[in-house]
């Protein structure tokens, strides 16, 4: 089977692998931002093991995708029986650091 243009034995299929050292011709942040069409302020999830780090741009969800959220969420605290006060004991006793 060929693999597309990129991609290395061993990856998921699809994605691209790209060695490079720290040479001269190493990108900025400036240039990746811009070459993946990031603007100053797009928030990120940094996860690091051992050698690796990985970043994810993230965005919040859409109104329609959190008000499915929102329902799903008060269904669940229906059934569990949790009652509006007990949630903002909980909210408050978290945020001070309790």
């Amino acid at each position: 089977m060929r693999l597309p243009a990129g991609a290395r034995r061993g990856s998921p299929r699809g994605c691209r692998s790209h060695k490079q050292g720290l040479t001269s011709n190493t990108d900025t942040p400036e240039e990746i931002r811009k070459r993946l069409g990031l603007e100053a302020g797009t928030q990120f999830v940094v996860i690091a093991n051992k050698d690796t780090v990985l970043m994810k741009a993230i965005s919040p969800p859409s109104m329609d995708e959190f008000s499915t959220l929102i329902v799903n969420a008060r269904k669940q605290a229906r059934k569990a029986g949790l009652k509006r006060a007990e949630v903002k004991s909980v909210i408050s006793e978290v945020r001070s650091g309790k």
